[in-house]
Order: structure tokens, then sequence, then C-alpha cells
């Protein structure tokens, strides 16, 4: 997958209902995902999302989220977990997501389809000083778009098994150049 495509897809899921829960990937909320998630993780019960179940919410956590983005994953194709497992991180947690990251840089730096993570948090940078996230933190309860950039120990970098588009267009002074060649060669064949 190309980092363009990684942007396009984390986005849309801001057109959509989205709540945060451990240890889903967006998967459907049925009632038996969420007790199963609720005894799995006991601090999904506090999130107050009960009222999801059954509707076509995407639920899921930080880390979760990116791994389903990063395998394929979109608003149109839930992924079992067999696929969220099968890509190049595998079923990564945080710190081996951290660990993963490489051609690091400052926030500032990013291009968009890097991961900003920490050891316990996962967000992805999409470009023009916004970032995205899933969370339930400050009245977030799901995905969020972020502007700006502000935190410590957060790592910034590219994400194995995404491909990333040189984002260096050519110059006016390269295009001139090729052009002035261009001319002459033209020229030389009369």
């Amino acid at each position: 997958m190309i980092s363009k495509e990684l942007v396009a897809n984390a986005t849309a899921y801001l057109q959509k209902t989205t709540c945060y829960m451990k240890g889903m990937w967006c998967e459907r909320l049925t009632q038996a995902e969420y007790d199963y998630k609720v005894r799995q993780f006991p601090d999904n019960k506090k999130y107050g999302n009960e009222k999801y179940i059954n509707t076509d919410v995407y639920a899921a956590d930080c880390i979760c989220w990116l791994k389903q983005l990063i395998n394929g994953g979109n608003v149109n194709r839930r992924l079992s977990y067999a696929e969220l497992c099968s890509g190049p991180l595998g079923d990564c947690t945080n710190k081996q997501f951290y660990d993963a990251l490489y051609d690091c840089c400052e926030p500032s730096q990013a291009l968009p389809g890097y991961a900003l993570a920490t050891t316990g948090h996962a967000a992805l940078y999409i470009g023009n000083g916004q970032w995205m996230d899933f969370n339930f933190t400050s009245g977030q309860n799901g995905v969020a778009l972020h502007t700006g950039f502000s935190g410590t120990n957060f790592k910034c970098g590219k994400i194995p098994g995404i491909a990333y588009e040189n984002p260096e267009p050519e110059t006016d002074d390269v295009q001139d150049f090729l052009a002035f060649l261009y001319k002459l060669w033209k020229e030389s064949k009369k």
C-alpha cells in the first residue's frame, strides 16, 4: 500500500461513527463481541459504548486501528483477525510498533502516512500539520483529527510495509533545463 492510500483510508473514518474499545480493530460490535471485549479488558465498560452495539459503528483502539489500515482495512472492508495478523507487523503491540518505525524524524518534518508513536499510543500523520488517532480522552471517543503537535517521547517515522511517495516535485529550474536540452537536441536534428 502507498502512503497516499493509507491517509485516504484513515481520513474516511472521520465521516463514520466510531468509538474507542480496547482490543477491537473496526470489526462489528455485536453484543457477544462487546461482552467478550469487556471481559478481556474491563476498562471497556467505562467508555459507555453499549449504545453502539449492533449498529454500523467502527470500534477500535489506537494500535488496532492502525494495524487494520496497514493491512488493507477501510470503511468498506472490515478485516478478520487472520487478515489483521497477516501484514508486516502482525498483531503487534504499541511497543513493537514503536520499535518498528524507521527513517525517523521530528514530527514537524513528517510526510503524510508517517506514524507518531509512544510505547503506549499510536497515531498517523496525514499532512499539513494534522494527525489522527483513535482514543478515549478529553471528550474524544473514537477517531479524531488534530492540528499541530506537541508531546514528549513520541517517535515519528515510516511504517514497515507502506511505500512512501517521493514528496519532492521537480522544480521549475529542472523543468526549464530539460526544456533547454530538448530544444538543443531538436535543433541538432535539423
